[in-house]
């Protein structure tokens, strides 16, 4: 098989100094392949935009490794990680903080043409064009400046602009929760059109389970700065194993019948202090199936045995490790 577009390894973000030290991402580790989509969810403080942001530097990680294509993106110099972010982009939750509103939508969209000096200013205003409609906005569109636009057609020119030098990945944070619902399915519709037609892998990126359901073929549950559960996304949705995965889709709306469905999970408490994380799993003091070992030992993400004989990397104690 050949090897994975993005590979993440042990990736860890800390925040502050000394006693006020606090750990936004802890040893976070996935794969993803080209063309292909993972879905990160988890609860706000969970470090999904600190996972989005440092893959592509706009954070600097404090530990681990994101290789890119074979580069490991993290020992380049601010040339070449430059030119490597030709092939990884990234559209951000707000689309009417992320573009700029003295500029006309032409120039936005054209920017990481011009930046890596692409084309002639004759190729790139056909290039926008271009870009413009395979995002469903007419050309006319781009003599028009941010604040002409609604919120879903904003992020349809973010969507364009992020797709302008071909990549070959798209991080998306939260890219359609700032939309009316109504507009919601359109973008993501829009999404899973590009993916299908351009070849680009998305890291998908949500706090909405049925969003990421609908677009994801693997899913990332996290918590605490950790992934603490990991498998394609019909098993995951199936079947969840992890106490805080069960929780966050018990609260997911089901048609009668489908399957997942059950009572309705309610946690209790907080997160925990990122600055003083308690020894053990860091969902112990939430969990109902809570054991001493819980407490004590910190689970690692390693593949585990469900009930029904099935292999998944889930953090947790209550499955047995394999092998």
């Amino acid at each position: 098989m050949s090897e994975p577009l993005l590979v993440v390894r042990d990736l860890t973000r800390e925040f502050g100094h000394g006693a006020r030290r606090v750990r936004a991402l802890a040893g976070v580790s996935l794969t993803l392949d080209r063309g292909q989509t993972l879905g990160v969810v988890g609860e706000s403080g969970s470090g999904k935009t600190t996972l989005g942001r440092a893959i592509l530097r706009l954070i600097e990680p404090t530990s681990g490794s994101v290789r890119l294509a074979g580069e490991d993106l993290l020992a380049l110099s601010p040339r070449a990680l430059k030119r490597a972010r030709r092939r990884a982009q990234i559209v951000f939750q707000d689309p009417f903080g992320s573009l700029n509103p003295r500029h006309t939508v032409r120039h936005i969209v054209g920017e990481p043409l011009i930046v890596h000096r692409v084309g002639t200013p004759e190729s790139r205003r056909e290039r926008v064009d271009a870009l413009l409609a395979a995002v469903g906005l007419s050309p006319d569109a781009g003599d028009r400046f941010p604040h002409e636009f609604s919120g879903g057609q904003r992020q349809r020119i973010a969507i364009a602009r992020a797709i302008a030098l071909d990549p070959d990945l798209v991080i998306a944070d939260e890219p359609v929760s700032a939309l009316d619902v109504s507009i919601q399915s359109q973008v993501l519709n829009l999404i899973a059109d590009l993916r299908h037609d351009r070849g680009i892998a998305f890291l998908f990126i949500s706090h909405d389970l049925s969003v990421v359901r609908h677009v994801s073929d693997r899913v990332a549950v996290m918590y605490f700065g950790r992934v603490v559960e990991l498998d394609e996304t019909d098993r995951l949705y199936a079947q969840p194993a992890h106490p805080y995965t069960r929780a966050l889709l018990s609260a997911v709306p089901r048609l009668q019948g489908e399957a997942g469905g059950g009572e309705r999970i309610t946690l209790e408490g907080e997160l925990p202090d990122p600055s003083n994380p308690p020894p053990g799993c860091p969902f112990a003091q939430r969990c109902a199936s809570v054991h001493e070992r819980c407490r004590r030992d910190l689970p690692g993400l390693v593949d585990r045995l469900l009930p029904d004989g099935s292999q998944r990397p889930v953090a947790c104690h209550l499955f047995p490790t394999v092998g």
